[in-house]
C-alpha cells in the first residue's frame, strides 16, 4: 500500500483529466461569445481558466488526503449493508476496499466513473506520480536551459546609439512606463524581443536595424514596450510554470496558445492606442516577417498568427466581429429547450398511452387549400442576401454590391471577409489590372491584398525592369518591397561597384544594412575586390571603417 500523500497526488492528477476538459469547454464557449475586438477580456478569461486548472489538482489532493489519513483500511463483514456503511458519518471507504461480494451486490455504486478513477489511481498511484515527477523535472530543465540562453544573449548584446535610446525613452514616456528599459542590439536574433521584468531589456536584431525604416522600427518598439507596460514577462513566467506542472493535459497547451495569441492582440491594441496607424503597423509586422529565420526568444512582436493579426488590424469587421448576438440567442434557445422538453415528453407519453390520433390523408385535402398554400409561398419575400452584421461591416469600409460583384468577377468566389479586406486596403479593378498587365496574371485575392499593404504597384515593377530585373518571381518582388529596396538604392549600389546583384543578394544586403556608404568605406580602407558574400560577412561581424583604421595603425 502506498502512502496517503502519493495516493492523494495520483487521484488529483487523474481527476484533472475530466476537470480540464470541462474548464477548456467553458473557455471555448466564453471565447465564442466574447468578440475578437475585446482582446483584454479574452486574455483575462484564458488566464483565469489556466489558474483554475492549476488550483483544481491542489483542491482535489487536499480533499482526498484526509480519507487516507483518517480512514485506514478496515475489512468489512459481508453482512453489513452498503447503504448503512455509506450513510455512517466519518466512514467513506472507497469501492476498491469493499469485499468482492458486497461490491457485486451493489454494482450500481461501484461502476460510476469517479469510483473507477479512484480504483485506477489507487492501483497505479506510485507509477502515476513517478511519471508526472519525471515529466516536471524534464520540463523544468528545459525552462532553466532556455532562461540561461536568454541571460547569455543579453550579456553578449551591444548597447544602441544614443539616438535610438532617445526614441525608446520618448516612447516610454508616451506609454507611461516609469521603469528603466535598456535597448540592446544582438546579432543572434532576427526579430525584436523583450526579456526581463524588474529590469526589462528590448533586444533589436542587427538585420532589423537595416531592413526596417525608422518609422517602422518605432512601431515595432511600441509593441515591445507594450509588453513591458503590461508586465507580460512575469505573466509568461507564471504561465510557463503552470504548463510545466500540467504538461500532460492537452487542454493546458491549448489554453496557453490562446493566452499567447490574445497577449499579442492586446499589445497590438495598445500600440494602436498610443498613436500607431493600423496600415503602417501592419506593414512593419509584414516587413519583420521577411527577416525572421529562426523563432524569436521570449516575448516578440511576431508572436501568434501573423496573418490573423494583420487581418485584425486592417479589417474593421475582424475587430468588431461579435458573438454577443449569437450567444444571446443561444441562451434563450437552451432555456426554451429546457422548458419545452418535459411538457413535450408528457404529451408524447399521453398520446402513446391512449388511442392514436386520426390523421387526415393527404389525398383528401382540398385543392383550393393547397393552391392557397402555394400562392402564399410564392408571395413570400425572398430572404436577404446579407445579415445586419454583414451589412454594417460592409458599410463601414464602403463595400457596395457593385464592388462585391467586381471582385468576384476578378478572383472567383470570394468570401465576404476577403472582399472587405480588399476594400479596406484600397484594392480596385484598375490596380488588379495593372498588376496583371505587368505580367503577374495568376495572382489570387490574398496575394493582391499583400501587395497593396506593402505599397507594391505596377510602377515599381516597371522601374525594376528598367534596371534589368525582368524575371522576378512574385515572392522576390514582395521581399524587395518589404525590405525597402528602391530603384534609387539599386542605382546607388551600382555606382558603388555592385552592378549585377540578384534579388536574393539585394535582400540580404538590405537586410543587414549594407548601403553604398558602407561599400565606399570598405573600398577606402583598401578592400577593393569584395564580393557580396564578403560584404555580408564583414557587416554581420560589425567591421567598420574605424575598426580597420585601428588595426592598420597610424
Amino acid at each position: 500500500m502506498t502512502s496517503p500523500l502519493v495516493q492523494s497526488v495520483s487521484w488529483a492528477l487523474v481527476n484533472l483529466v475530466w476537470q480540464g476538459v470541462l474548464v477548456a469547454g467553458a473557455l471555448g464557449l466564453a471565447l465564442w461569445i466574447v468578440p475578437g475586438r475585446h482582446a483584454g477580456i479574452r486574455y483575462v478569461l484564458a488566464n483565469g481558466a489556466l489558474l483554475v486548472m492549476t488550483l483544481l489538482p491542489a483542491v482535489s489532493a487536499v480533499q482526498r488526503y484526509p480519507r487516507h489519513a483518517v480512514a485506514p483500511e478496515v475489512p468489512l463483514p459481508a453482512s453489513v449493508p452498503l447503504g448503512i456503511v455509506l450513510a455512517a458519518p466519518g466512514n467513506a471507504p472507497s469501492a476498491a476496499r469493499l469485499p468482492a461480494p458486497l461490491v457485486d451486490s451493489e454494482s450500481k455504486f461501484s461502476s460510476t466513473p469517479l469510483v473507477l478513477l479512484g480504483e485506477f489511481s489507487e492501483r497505479h498511484g506510485r507509477w502515476i506520480v513517478l511519471a508526472w515527477t519525471l515529466g516536471v523535472l524534464y520540463g523544468s530543465a528545459r525552462v532553466l536551459s532556455g532562461w540561461r540562453r536568454l541571460v547569455q544573449l543579453c550579456r553578449r548584446a551591444e548597447p544602441m546609439p544614443p539616438a535610438e535610446q532617445a526614441v525608446l525613452e520618448r516612447l516610454c514616456d508616451a506609454l507611461g512606463i516609469r521603469r528603466a528599459v535598456r535597448l540592446l542590439a544582438s546579432r543572434e536574433i532576427f526579430v525584436p524581443a523583450t526579456v526581463g521584468w524588474l529590469r526589462p531589456v528590448v533586444l533589436l536584431p542587427v538585420a532589423a536595424l537595416g531592413g526596417l525604416s525608422p518609422a517602422e522600427l518605432e512601431l515595432v518598439l511600441r509593441h515591445e514596450l507594450a509588453h513591458v507596460r503590461r508586465h507580460d514577462y512575469l505573466v509568461n513566467l507564471l504561465q510557463t510554470a503552470a504548463e510545466t506542472l500540467l504538461f500532460f493535459h492537452p487542454a493546458v497547451w491549448w489554453i496557453g496558445k490562446v493566452i499567447r495569441s490574445e497577449r499579442e492582440n492586446c499589445c497590438d491594441d495598445l500600440a494602436l492606442a498610443s498613436g500607431a496607424a493600423p496600415l503602417s503597423y501592419a506593414r512593419a509586422l509584414t516587413a519583420l516577417e521577411t527577416l525572421r529565420v529562426p523563432p524569436a526568444p521570449a516575448l516578440s512582436a511576431l508572436g501568434g498568427s501573423l496573418p490573423q493579426r494583420v487581418r485584425r488590424l486592417l479589417l474593421p469587421g475582424a475587430r468588431r466581429h461579435t458573438g454577443w448576438s449569437a450567444g444571446a440567442s443561444l441562451l434563450p434557445l437552451l432555456s426554451g429547450l429546457l422548458v419545452a422538453v418535459p411538457p413535450s415528453a408528457v404529451a408524447l407519453t399521453c398520446k402513446t398511452a391512449g388511442e392514436p390520433e386520426a390523421v387526415e390523408p393527404v389525398e383528401e385535402l382540398d385543392i383550393e387549400a393547397r393552391t392557397g398554400i402555394e400562392s402564399d409561398q410564392e408571395a413570400r419575400p425572398p430572404e436577404p442576401a446579407f445579415s445586419i452584421d454583414e451589412l454594417v461591416r460592409m458599410s463601414a469600409v464602403g463595400v457596395t454590391e457593385e464592388y462585391l460583384q467586381e471582385m468576384r468577377a476578378l478572383f472567383g468566389e470570394l468570401a465576404l471577409e476577403e472582399v472587405i479586406r480588399l476594400k479596406a486596403l484600397g484594392v480596385t479593378r484598375d490596380y488588379v489590372a495593372s498588376l496583371r498587365g505587368a505580367g503577374y496574371r495568376d495572382l489570387d485575392a490574398d496575394a493582391v491584398a499583400n501587395a497593396r499593404a506593402l505599397g507594391l504597384d505596377s510602377r515599381y515593377v516597371k522601374d525594376l525592369r528598367a534596371l534589368g530585373l525582368r524575371e522576378l518571381e512574385w515572392t522576390d518582388l514582395l521581399g524587395l518591397r518589404a525590405l525597402g529596396v528602391t530603384p534609387a538604392w539599386i542605382r546607388s549600389m551600382r555606382a558603388a561597384g555592385l552592378r549585377d546583384l540578384s534579388a536574393p543578394e539585394m535582400r540580404a544586403l538590405r537586410g543587414l544594412g549594407v548601403d553604398p556608404e558602407y561599400v565606399r568605406e570598405m573600398h577606402a580602407c583598401g578592400l577593393d575586390e569584395l564580393s557580396v558574400d564578403d560584404l555580408l560577412k564583414l557587416r554581420a561581424a560589425g567591421v567598420t571603417r574605424e575598426f580597420l583604421e585601428r588595426i592598420e595603425g597610424p
